[in-house]
């Protein structure tokens, strides 16, 4: 930018220009001839040395920029040499001509090959791109570290909020998170202290009221015609749908004598399971009692899918449970009464659902609404939906197994195979089952529909096999430069994809890339560069929640890979956008190329 603009100065200010950077080389010289002096002299006081020296008067003392830059150095090569692996090695990313060309801009302006120190980005530097690149913070000063952590605490407040208002929690005609209880605060396994803001005590008490609603009421039946017409529900659906609220119009005329409607609808993914729950929550919108229906789900992407919350969070189990622990179980009072009010509980993806954890579920149920007598507490209405042909539980058995069945595991069960042979038996209760057919999400594919139905069933052909063969694409045909999505099993993989999807994709938009070198604390200071070339090159996984290497462009498309706020619905496998980063003003970015800047250390948000 420089070089295009000094062509066209005046030889007046070109004058003052090569002055100014004469004027500075000069200064660098200086310098270095004074600290040069200082160590020749040996005390000798007749020289006279008035420039400054620097935090150190003699070679023999380390300075401290002399060890951050060396530990720059390190960083920068680890970081070449991981570029490098997945290049020569990943599968995933073998030969990509996206990180080659990153590669070569990166070895162009290598600093280590000069033995010169890294270019530091001016302060205003990502508030310039902002501008630039028309974020919608660029009108916004630069959060601090104190911002950030309030912003994050706010988020915490709300995402409590947000999962009372799934619950339903009505307070004289607001929603409110003063009732939110430590069950909600350990599900989001916090060690921030969450200030729950309590209701100020005026010198005013206000009087009871009561709020009275005049005009026309539909029965649940009469509703749920009126929500299956206006979602297009099949025929099928549209049962699933009336079966429920037609024991509801029963239960609120014989609460006593209509017992409970367990029942379960399956069917192949795309059957339109999710409308039936998006229908009955317009019947108790209509009916002003949402807060009477309970929906959620075994894993937090199922949740946000149906507008729930996580099935753990919801009846206050710690996915860390274990079935050895007799301790009984304490809820608040608020708690108790929300779930005294519900009328219909769904628990979808249910196929993830061991037996283990719905038999706990149920003593909980069981223990919040006061009743022990009675399945999942005698809730009127508990809706199981999910194809048991998908995901199966992680560390459970299916409530399809009954496992005392098994002579052999009979003799060894212990407290685990007790609790799952309950839950079975639970799952037995189940005497009402709809089986969704009609493909709703490929109807407009039937050959797509016909190979799904196929695999699922486990009948496909070779003329199955061939089909999908022919939508295969050459490696090199794959770019990122759309949003492209891709799926791996391997962690290693990932990595590597991101590093190419996120370069692929900033230079094909013209965004600016930002790297990220995580910090990391050494036992001991004598450590191979081959040690922290692997360390930069660990990414984030179940054992290490922090990446090595995070590359970063403004606009570039999020995958979040953990349940983080379930009420924002920001949950593993949600997909969102990176609107803007905070940069940490302790690791202040340096210059890589053009379009690059690195950090050596962590941002303070996204």
């Amino acid at each position: 930018i420089w070089q295009s603009f000094a062509a066209n100065l005046c030889p007046r200010l070109r004058s003052h220009v090569a002055n100014i950077s004469l004027l500075r080389k000069s200064a660098e010289d200086a310098r270095k001839d004074a600290r040069l002096w200082a160590n020749r002299s040996e005390g000798d006081d007749t020289v006279d040395v008035e420039f400054p020296l620097g935090e150190s008067n003699c070679d023999d003392e380390p300075t401290m920029e002399e060890p951050t830059m060396a530990e720059h150095y390190q960083n920068y090569t680890a970081l070449f040499r991981t570029l490098q692996n997945a290049v020569r090695n990943s599968d995933a990313t073998k030969d990509s001509p996206v990180l080659q060309g990153l590669i070569r801009d990166l070895d162009r302006e290598n600093p280590i090959e000069e033995r010169r120190p890294f270019i530091q980005r001016h302060d205003d530097f990502y508030q310039q791109i902002r501008h630039r690149q028309h974020s919608v913070l660029s009108q916004c000063s630069v959060p601090s570290a104190d911002d950030v952590q309030a912003a994050a605490k706010a988020q915490d407040l709300l995402h409590l909020q947000m999962l009372n208002e799934m619950e339903g929690v009505v307070q004289g005609g607001t929603t409110s998170i003063g009732n939110a209880d430590i069950d909600d605060l350990l599900v989001r396994q916090c060690d921030a202290d969450i200030p729950i803001p309590r209701h100020l005590e005026t010198s005013q008490a206000q009087n009871p009221r009561m709020l009275v609603e005049l005009g026309p009421v539909g029965g649940f039946t009469e509703l749920g015609l009126q929500a299956a017409s206006a979602y297009t529900l099949n025929g099928l659906q549209s049962m699933a749908l009336q079966l429920i609220c037609r024991f509801l119009d029963k239960y609120v005329d014989h609460p006593d004598s209509a017992g409970q409607n367990l029942q379960y609808v399956g069917g192949p993914g795309g059957t339109g399971k999710s409308r039936i729950v998006d229908a009955l929550r317009n019947v108790f919108v209509a009916r002003g009692q949402l807060h009477q229906l309970q929906v959620t789900g075994t894993s937090g992407s199922a949740a946000a899918q149906i507008g729930g919350t996580t099935f753990h969070s919801a009846c206050g189990l710690d996915i860390h449970h274990s079935n050895d622990r007799r301790e009984p179980p304490v809820f608040s009072e608020a708690k108790k009464w929300r779930w005294k009010q519900k009328l219909v509980l769904v628990i979808d993806e249910v196929s993830m659902l061991g037996g283990s954890t719905l038999f706990q579920a149920n003593c909980r149920l069981q223990a919040l609404r006061d009743c022990p007598d009675k399945p999942f507490g005698g809730i009127p209405v508990v809706l199981l939906m999910g194809d048991f042909y998908q995901f199966a539980p992680v560390l459970e058995k299916s409530l399809l197994v009954d496992q005392m069945m098994n002579p052999t595991y009979t003799t060894s069960s212990g407290q685990a195979a007790i609790a799952h042979h309950r839950g079975h038996n639970l799952w037995l209760m189940f005497k009402t089952v709809i089986l969704l057919e009609e493909q709703v999400r490929a109807r407009d594919d039937p050959q797509l529909g016909a190979l799904l139905e196929r695999v699922r069933a486990g009948t496909q052909t070779r003329e199955d096999f061939d089909l999908l063969n022919t939508r295969l694409v050459d490696r090199s045909q794959i770019t990122f430069k759309a949003g492209l999505r891709a799926i791996t099993p391997l962690n290693r993989n990932r990595w590597a994809l991101n590093m190419e999807a996120l370069v692929d994709w900033a230079r094909f938009h013209a965004k600016h890339i930002s790297i990220f070198i995580s910090t990391h604390t050494w036992r001991s200071r004598t450590f191979l560069q081959q040690e922290l070339a692997q360390t930069i090159e660990q990414g984030d996984s179940s054992s290490c929640k922090i990446p090595g290497v995070f590359f970063y462009a403004q606009g570039m498309p999020v995958v979040v890979n953990k349940n983080t706020y379930t009420g924002l619905r920001v949950v593993n496998g949600a997909e969102f956008t990176a609107v803007d980063l905070i940069p940490d003003p302790n690791f202040p970015g340096h210059y890589l190329a053009d379009d690059v800047t690195i950090h050596f250390g962590p941002p303070l948000g996204i």
